[in-house]
């Protein structure tokens, strides 16, 4: 589960690393506005993110990329969790 609160979520990216290097995309900036994301899990069959939605994200949500290209990785591997902010754009 993936729990954070931030200030600016519009300019936050989050992806899964897989122990081959294979990257996949969970959450892009500006696709949702929440302030915070509380015991949040991807999953492909997840639900749909609100448009527009506020104030605190959590429960089974659909990554912006299909976990199933991890298919074939090794789920012992190290395994690595990317958070990235960005400066808002003017």
């Amino acid at each position: 589960t993936l729990s954070v609160t931030t200030s600016h979520p519009q300019n936050i990216v989050f992806s899964l690393i897989s122990p081959s290097g294979k990257q996949v995309g969970l959450y892009y900036r500006g696709r949702i506005s929440p302030s915070s994301f509380t015991n949040l899990i991807f999953r492909d069959d997840g639900n749909e993110f609100a448009a527009g939605h506020r104030g605190d994200h959590s429960g089974v949500l659909i990554p912006i990329s299909r976990l199933n290209q991890f298919n074939g990785e090794d789920p012992n591997g190290q395994w690595k969790l990317r958070s990235s902010e960005f400066e808002s754009e003017l």
